[in-house]
Parts: structure tokens; sequence; C-alpha cells
């Protein structure tokens, strides 16, 4: 019988014993200070809740410079005088039905110095009236082929400079017009936007004179 009570006794001894330790070891990991999410190395001030701006610009220009090197053909002449030639006479190519459109269109193969420029050449021309009131249709096609007047870096970024002739026909219900252009327009390199400018490439001057 003492046996017995003395093993019992033993036993929830044993057992105060292991709950009191566990009760210990909660209280320690819930009081201890928690442990920083970031480092100094991660450029992140847990104290004040924020990155290092420094760290993050750094970080953010070698990535750009890396993989967005405007310094860079990128892309074989003739594709370049290809492109250029191409979406100068999508440009020109218009009706009086979708001209809105189709200009919003144009617009994203140009810089921003380049569309203003050659917005107010076609306003200036008459050629925003005239597709209007006239309800013309305008077809744009190479008369020569482009020719390279130069290249090389302008401003911080690969440049070319090429040049055309275009053949403009004018049409509607009652006339039908032809006027030969030629076309000098500066190409230049910019950051790839998927979606909006896949190319690498836009048109920064566009300048038409009838021959």
């Amino acid at each position: 019988m003492y046996k017995t009570h003395v093993v019992i006794q033993s036993i929830l001894y044993f057992l105060l014993l292991s709950i009191a330790i566990v009760f210990v070891v909660a209280y320690i990991m819930i009081t201890r200070p928690a442990s920083d999410l970031y480092t100094v190395n991660d450029g992140y001030s847990s104290a004040l809740n924020t990155w290092d701006q420094n760290s993050v610009e750094n970080a953010f220009a070698r990535q750009v410079v890396y993989s967005r090197t405007l310094e860079s053909p990128m892309k074989g002449l003739d594709d370049v005088m290809s492109w250029g030639a191409s979406q100068a006479l999508s440009l020109f190519t218009t009706n009086f039905q979708d001209y809105y459109k189709m200009y919003d269109q144009a617009s994203r193969s140009f810089t921003a110095a380049g569309w203003e420029q050659i917005r107010e050449q076609l306003v200036l021309s008459g050629l925003f009236e005239a597709v209007v009131e006239k309800k013309l249709v305008s077809t744009a096609i190479v008369r020569r082929p482009p020719v390279l007047i130069k290249q090389g870096m302008l401003n911080g970024r690969w440049t070319w400079q090429e040049q055309f002739e275009m053949t403009l026909n004018y049409e509607s219900a009652s006339e039908n017009k032809v006027v030969d252009y030629v076309v000098t327009l500066r190409v230049v390199r910019v950051p790839i936007v998927y979606g909006i400018n896949n190319s690498g490439l836009a048109i920064d001057s566009l300048v038409a004179k009838k021959l």
C-alpha cells in the first residue's frame, strides 16, 4: 500500500514539473524581443518602416542599365529603316471615319516631342481639316526606298536619320489627288513597354516636304 502511494506521488510530481517547464518555455517565447524581418543589408529600416532610398535607386538603376540600355542599336539597320518607313506610311494612311483612332494608334510610335511636332505639321498643313470636311481617304506608299543619312549616339541614345520618297493619294467622292513627298525622319532607341511599344524604337522627328 505504501509503495503504491509513493508511485502515485512520483507520477503527480513528474506531471507538475512537466507543466511548469511548459509554462516557463512559453513565457520566454512570448516575452523575448522579436527579431527584425529585414536587415541593414536589405536596405530596410525596421525602426522607420521604410526602405533606404539610395539602396532602392541603386538596385533599380543597375537593372535598367543592364537590361534596357539605349546606347546600343539593338536592331539591324534594315529592320530600323523598314520600321521607320512603315510607321510613317501608317500615319498618312487614314480616312474620315476612323482618323481619330488611327492617329491615336500612330502616336504610340513617336516620342512625346516627335508626336507634338508632327501633330502641329498636320494641323498647319490643313490635312486634319481636309480629311474630315472633304471626307477623304488617304493612302501612302513608298515611291523610293529609305536611305540612311547618318546614325550614332545623340543625347544618350542610339539614333538613326533616314529619308525616303512617299506618294500620297487622296480620294473622295468628287476628287482624286496624288502628291509626292520626301520624308525625313529621326528614329531613336527607347525602353520597351510591352503592349504599347514592343519595338524599342520611336520616331523623334518627321518632316514631309512636297517634291
